[in-house]
Order: structure tokens, then sequence, then C-alpha cells
């Protein structure tokens, strides 16, 4: 194809594929030789990167290639299978802590591949054109695709629950939610360019991926994609767990630790003579509660009795007295657990 002959729109979509297939083939290199812990996460994340790329070349070459359209689009449609996939490989791997199902991708990847060959190769025998079949060939693809998205979303869905809740995200939480909103929102693009908005595509999925990059590449790297360390199989006995528990709440009462907006979870181990490993899996284990929720719990309960009791105090300076740093932090925590802003709280409070 002659460079004049290639459209605005085409133009467009051939810039927008090559910057994410290039992006995409440059983070697979990064996190196969350059990250220190090269495991089985690492290497789906790798992989679920490399085939988004390779989905990406494939709308470079189906713009200047007009021979072998057919097996270009048999191409594209068998990388698609592989998105979902790779991408509910690294998702489970990093939520689970194991590392030890190394073969378990085959079950994920092979069947799908197998059986778009297979579909191919009976098409081609009834000497039939594949390209005449790629619309509900894809139609069923996006079907799969969406299926391990939300397979993914599942796994993590306590962060997405966080996210809405606007309360504070660990680093690796908020690389989970936006790897997978990335492929979802790569996903629903995909499906548009589908039905017919070619371009579309193309710029999505480059948008998306510079998110990512600025997301994954923000603050250490490994608190991002690294695999989360899991207590497995060593739980803490229920009765020390309960008196570890009394006397975390004890210690909370009395001196109202919380109140200090420094105070740390090894401030808290430390006075109870624990590990702090210890103490956050009690608080994950038995109350299924992160440190922070836990200690906000306290602060709200705090501010909550002022608000009813102090009227004239500005809910910045009761904010502060509980604990908060900062007013935006006040009113995150306070809506998660009263689905109301102290303000809001404080009218109704005064109306009754």
């Amino acid at each position: 194809m002659e460079l004049s002959e290639v459209s605005y729109d085409k133009a467009l979509l051939f810039l927008f594929s090559a910057i994410g297939a290039l992006n995409t083939f440059f983070l697979t290199f990064y996190f196969l030789f350059f990250v220190k812990s090269r495991g089985l996460h690492i290497k789906f994340l790798a992989s679920l990167l490399f085939v988004i790329g390779l989905r990406e070349g494939k709308s470079v070459l189906i713009l200047f290639l007009e021979n072998g359209i057919e097996i270009i689009s048999f191409f594209g449609q068998s990388v698609d299978t592989l998105i979902g996939p790779f991408l509910f490989l690294y998702v489970s791997t990093c939520t689970s802590g194991s590392q030890s199902k190394g073969y378990r991708w085959i079950a994920h990847t092979l069947p799908y591949l197998s059986l778009m060959v297979a579909v191919f190769l009976f098409i081609k025998y009834k000497s039939l054109s594949y390209f005449n079949y790629t619309t509900p060939i894809g139609g069923i693809i996006y079907i799969q695709w969406i299926t391990y998205i939300i397979l993914a979303a599942r796994r993590i869905m306590r962060a997405i629950r966080k996210l809405f809740n606007r309360q504070k995200l660990e680093k690796n939480e908020l690389w989970m939610v936006t790897l997978v909103g990335s492929v979802f929102v790569i996903w629903l693009a995909y499906l548009l360019t589908h039905f017919g908005n070619f371009i579309l595509g193309g710029v999505s999925i480059s948008v998306v991926l510079y998110l990512s990059i600025i997301f994954g590449f923000y603050g250490r790297r490994s608190d991002f994609y690294e695999a989360q360390p899991k207590y497995g199989s060593k739980k803490i006995p229920d009765e020390e767990a309960r008196r570890i528990l009394s006397e975390l709440n004890t210690l909370m009462v009395d001196h109202k630790l919380h109140i200090d907006p420094t105070i740390k979870l090894a401030d808290i181990a430390s006075k109870l003579n624990i590990s702090t490993h210890r103490l956050s899996q009690i608080l994950n284990d038995n109350l299924q509660s992160s440190f922070n929720h836990y200690i906000n719990q306290f602060r709200i309960q705090a501010a909550t009795e002022m608000i009813k009791k102090n009227h004239s105090i500005t809910l910045e300076a009761i904010g502060v007295d509980c604990g908060f740093k900062s007013k935006s932090a006040f009113y995150a925590a306070f809506k998660s657990i009263h689905q109301q802003t102290p303000a809001q709280f404080r009218k109704a409070h005064l109306s009754n």
C-alpha cells in the first residue's frame, strides 16, 4: 500500500497502535530481564503485556498488508483469547501468594488456541473464507475475555470496594485495580472496534497503557506488581487471637492511641510484645480489617461522639483532635463508615 493512500484515520491508527505495541514490548522486556524477582507472577504479567503488544501489532500489519489479511485476522483473534487468561493468572497468583502451580497456565491457554486452530482448519477445509466468520468468532472471544476480567476482578473485590468507599488503597491494590480496569477498557474499546469504530482500539489502548505505566513506575515499583506474602495455613489459634484482640482493645481504649496521627502498626505491636506480622495477621484473619481501617474505626467513633456533644467546634478541628492528618482523610473515613459526610451527619443530628 502506498503511503499516500493511507487515510488520516488509518494513519492515526498506525501511530497509536505502533506506540502501544512498542510500550508493551518494552515493558515485557523489562519485567523478564530487569526485575529482581522473576517468579511465576512476573512471567504471567510479562505474558499479558506481550500478547497485548501482539494484538496491537496486528493492527499495524493489517493496515499495510493487502495480502494475507485472513491469516492476520486469525492471528489477532487467537491472541485475543490469551489476554483474559493471562490477566486472571497474574492476579490470582499475586492474591493467593501461590507460586507452585507452574503448569496451571496450560489449562487456561492451550484449549483456546487449539480450538482456534481447529476452527480455522475446518473453515479452510470447507473452502470458505475465515474473514467472513470473524464477527461471530470475535463475539464469542469477547465473551470469554470479559469472563476472565470478571474472575480477576473478583480476586481483588476488597480493593475495589475500598476504591468505591474512597478508602486509601495499598500500592499493590492500586496497581491491581489499575491493571484490571485497564484491560477492561481495552476490552471495551475492541468491542466497539468489532462493531466498526476501528480507530478507538488503538487510541484507547495507548492511553490506558500510559496510565498503567504512570501508576506502575510511581514510587517503589515492586510495591505494585510483586505478589504479596500470604499467611497460608499458619493460622493463629482462636484462643490466642481472642486474647491478643482483647489486650489490643483495652490498650486502644485506655491509652487512646488513635488520637496520635503518626501511630503505626509496629508501635502497637511493640506495646503488645508481639511481632508486626503477627498483629497484622490477627487483624486480617479475625477482623477482616487492615490496620488503617481498624484505627480509623476508633477515630470515627470518637469523632461521632464529639459531633453530637460539641456543636460549636468546627468539623476540621474534630478530625484533627481524633487523629486525622487532614480534613479530606477525615471526611473519607467518616463517609466509609456512616455513608455520609461529617457535615451531613451533624445536620441530621441537629434536625433531630
